[in-house]
Order: structure tokens, then C-alpha cells, then sequence
């Protein structure tokens, strides 16, 4: 198509380039890391002075426009006020950048209102025009008009302008995945769970593949057993990321046949689920009172009275201090301390203390005199973290 120039007393040009004042502003521009797949207007306000032709078939009532940036296409539907009568009128659709207030085209489409061709259509007042467009696969356009004009003519009947608003493409879907379940971070494949003890496991969860996952959590339920839900994680799971959750279940009742447990992973409308087969087993021999040290290298030491270990002492640990997101650390030796922790029917300790400072957790399995899997972990200022894992025996 042979471009054509044509100034009006309002300083409109057409085609390449084509200028219009705008009459409404651009929509605000996405975030760069956006990935646009097309760009929509609606355009309805018309520039000062316009229509300038009292016949229906040259005024535009409105004009929607697309940018289809993913199938490099410029699409557009324009409604008349009247049905075109003669074949010496031309519509126009330019897509371009708004420059000083005004919008300057890179890319127009001119079609025959009457008789529109090559990828443009009419059905009774509407003209569509569908073209391919090399540059609407990259063009950041924010604004479009459509104007009317005599066939050969410098001189428009109507024009409508307005801006462009980016469509993103859809987030893509998380892909969760229920991974390992542990018991005191030993994994397991069956539960035994003693009739009315409070077993916590700590199921992984992985986000395979997508987007984030946000407000992830786990649930879980079976039959003859009781579950309490993880909390909500509060901050997305990205791509490739773990997190672990800590679910509580507990065996309720006499039925022989509990279970299995569903544990499901979910995140809004996406989930994912592991089903682990439950052994009722009887409880474990009483915890033995007495004072208790660590064995090997640990320095521990605790008292057990009752059904709780009291008096929890870590000895000197070594403390990493520094940023979550790695180095650089500082390093120093602390003791810790956890004042109570009940041991469960089964034998477990499992109990975590919570303050405004720190977070605290002490893990071990006690069957009468023997201490197994003990696992201390402190988390405070600072990011200082430390751990330890430990046996123990009576003294």
C-alpha cells in the first residue's frame, strides 16, 4: 500500500506517521518482567471538531482494537452510525506511542468502508479488520486511533483515539508434590501410632514445576483418625523450592482398621496428595526419672520426671550469625536451654517454644532409660542459628 500524508487544521496526520492529540490517557505500563500476550482499546472519544460529516455511514460510534502480540496480528472492530452508501470512503486503524500527549503511529491498516478486502470484512455497520503485523510481535504500543476520509482526500470525517492496556498471560499453575514424611526426621512409609498420642510428622513439600504456590499448607484425614493442619506458609513456594510442614495426627478410638491417612498439599485450587498406610502399635515403656548426659561428644543434660524432660541444657554450641540468604556469617558459642517437654504414650518429644526473641525446638524419643534421635535447633537474633544432635543416658 502506497503511504499517504494528510494534515488537517487540528495538526491530525494519517498513515505513516499518523498523529492524534489524545483524547484519553495511555493505560499505565506493566512491570518489565511482565510477559504481555496482546494489548486491548476500546475507543469512543473523538477529537475536538469531529464527526465533521453529517453521514451516518462516515462517523465512527467506536472502535475496538487489539495488538495480539503473541500472534503477531493487529486486529480492529469498527462500528458506524450508519451503513457506508458510497465506495469513496476509507477507514484507517493505526496503533503507535504516545509522544507529548499525542499519539504517533507505527503500524496502520487502511481498508475501504463500503467494500473492505485482504483480511477486512463488513457486516451491515461494523468493518472488522484482521492483518499480520511483524511488529506486533515486539511493538510496545499505548495508544490506537480510527479515522474516516474521503478516498484521495487529506482531509478525515471522524476520528476516535484512545489508549492500549496489556493483557498479561496467565501465571503459570504450581506443580505440588507431597514428598518424604518423617517422624523425629527419620522417614517413614507406615505409621505406627499409639491410640490417643499426638504423633507429629514432617511432610516435604515440593513445587515441581509453574509458578508460585502461595498459601501453601497440608491437611490431612482417614478414618478413625484425628489431623491437625500445618499453618499456612508465609511466603510463596517458588519453582524448584521445599518447604516442611508439621501435621499432627492422632489415633482415636478401638477400630482395629484406622486409616490410612490422606495428607494433601494444597495451594488454592492446586493440590496433591500421599496416602500412608497406619499400624496401631501399643505405648511405648514409661520414661525412667533420673538425670540424663549426653553420650560421645555431646554435652546435653536434662532431668526426666514424670512424663517430661525438664531442665533441657545444650552445653556450649557453636552459633552460625548472618543473612538468610547466605554469608557473610559470624560465628559464635552459645548454651541454650528448654525448660519443659512432655513425652508422649509413644515416647516421643516433640515441642517447640515460641518468643518474640526466638524459636526453639527439642526432639528426642524416650523409652525408659534409653534416649534416641535427639535433635535440639535454636533460631534467634540476628538469624543465629544452631543445632545439635544427640543420644543420651541416665547418669
Amino acid at each position: 500500500m502506497r503511504a499517504r500524508t494528510v494534515t488537517t487544521a487540528t495538526k491530525v496526520a494519517l498513515l505513516v506517521p499518523l498523529v492524534v492529540p489524545l483524547v484519553v490517557s495511555p493505560a499505565p505500563a506493566l512491570a518489565a518482567a511482565a510477559q504481555v500476550v496482546a494489548r486491548h482499546g476500546t475507543l469512543t472519544a473523538h477529537e475536538p471538531g469531529y464527526p465533521a460529516n453529517a453521514a451516518p455511514g462516515t462517523q465512527i460510534e467506536s472502535a475496538v482494537v487489539t495488538q495480539d502480540v503473541v500472534g503477531s496480528r493487529v486486529r480492529a472492530s469498527v462500528t458506524l452510525r450508519g451503513e457506508p452508501t458510497t465506495a469513496d470512503v476509507d477507514l484507517v486503524v493505526g496503533f503507535g506511542t504516545t509522544v507529548a500527549g499525542r499519539c504517533t503511529a507505527e503500524e496502520t491498516v487502511l481498508v475501504n468502508t463500503l467494500a473492505p478486502a485482504d483480511g477486512a470484512s463488513r457486516s451491515g455497520v461494523v468493518v472488522t479488520v484482521d492483518r499480520p503485523s511483524t511488529k506486533a510481535a515486539s511493538a510496545t504500543w499505548d495508544c490506537a486511533a480510527a479515522l474516516t476520509l474521503p478516498t484521495g482526500s487529506r482531509e478525515p470525517f471522524d476520528v476516535v483515539s484512545g489508549g492500549l492496556t496489556a493483557q498479561e498471560a496467565p501465571a503459570p499453575a504450581p506443580d505440588l508434590a507431597v514428598g518424604d514424611v518423617r517422624v523425629l526426621r527419620q522417614e517413614v512409609s507406615r505409621l505406627r501410632l499409639v491410640p490417643g498420642a499426638w504423633t507429629t510428622l514432617e511432610v516435604t513439600v515440593d513445587n515441581v514445576a509453574g509458578g508460585d504456590a502461595d498459601a501453601v499448607h497440608v491437611t490431612g484425614s482417614g478414618r478413625g483418625l484425628t489431623v491437625k493442619p500445618s499453618p499456612v506458609l508465609t511466603y510463596p513456594l517458588s519453582e524448584g523450592s521445599t518447604a516442611t510442614f508439621e501435621v499432627r495426627v492422632r489415633l482415636r478410638g478401638k477400630d482395629a482398621k484406622a486409616g490410612p491417612l490422606t495428607l494433601v498439599a494444597r495451594s488454592g485450587d492446586h493440590a496433591s496428595q500421599r496416602v500412608l498406610p497406619v499400624r496401631r502399635t501399643a505405648p511405648a515403656r514409661p520414661p525412667a526419672a533420673g538425670s540424663y548426659r549426653g553420650t560421645g561428644s555431646s554435652k546435653v543434660t536434662f532431668r526426666v520426671r514424670g512424663r517430661a524432660v525438664v531442665g533441657f541444657r545444650s552445653g556450649a554450641l557453636r552459633t552460625r550469625c548472618g543473612s538468610a540468604g547466605g554469608g557473610p556469617f559470624t560465628y559464635l558459642t552459645s548454651r541454650y536451654a528448654f525448660p519443659r517437654a512432655a513425652v508422649g504414650r509413644d515416647g516421643v518429644v516433640h515441642a517447640t517454644r515460641r518468643t518474640d526473641r526466638y524459636v526453639a525446638t527439642l526432639q528426642m524419643r524416650v523409652v525408659g532409660s534409653k534416649v534416641t534421635r535427639g535433635w535440639f535447633t535454636y533460631l534467634g537474633p540476628g538469624n543465629c542459628y544452631a543445632s545439635i544432635e544427640f543420644a543420651a543416658r541416665r547418669r
